[in-house]
């Protein structure tokens, strides 16, 4: 949240560089604590790309998912990301001027309003609907389901 916290108030954007970063783990082997050693000189856009680009493609090699399924992850939690720091009502232009420096390998951050609140729209679907525990049943917002579905479900959910 750091990065996209810094972008949405003109601050120095903190180095996500896999080298750059501390991150301790919680109790429940959850991220607890992300430190960064310094700000971002130049293009916070190229610096995040760089970042992204050292953990997804080693993460594809050894996971065996796709390249670009795991750059629509990226994109659906940059997103989300944007939501959380600046709240549902809107995306602010910093948020979508930052996420074009990334392209075009980082597919586009998508919204969509539904019953008045800013949604992500997803480019990754989670597979949940493949699980034994979802009976088949797919997510609100799963990008597999059709648009007026999902935006039914989604303000079912709101």
């Amino acid at each position: 949240d750091a990065p996209v916290a810094a972008v949405l108030a003109g601050a120095p954007v903190p180095d996500p560089s896999p080298d750059r970063i501390r991150i301790r783990l919680g109790p429940d082997d959850a991220v607890a604590q992300v430190d960064h050693a310094a700000a971002i000189p130049g293009a916070a856009g190229a610096a995040v790309l760089a970042a992204m680009a050292a953990t997804i493609t080693p993460l594809a090699a050894l996971s065996g998912a796709g390249v670009r399924s795991l750059w629509a992850i990226a994109s659906d939690a940059l997103a989300n990301r944007a939501l959380d720091t600046a709240g549902r009502g809107a995306v602010p232009t910093a948020v979508a001027d930052f996420a074009a420096g990334i392209a075009p390998v980082l597919p586009p951050l998508r919204f969509v309003e539904v019953a008045g609140a800013v949604f992500v729209r997803r480019n990754s679907c989670c597979l949940y609907y493949a699980s034994p525990l979802s009976a088949g049943e797919k997510c609100a917002s799963c990008p597999r389901r059709l648009a007026g579905e999902r935006r039914y479900r989604i303000a079912a959910l709101s």
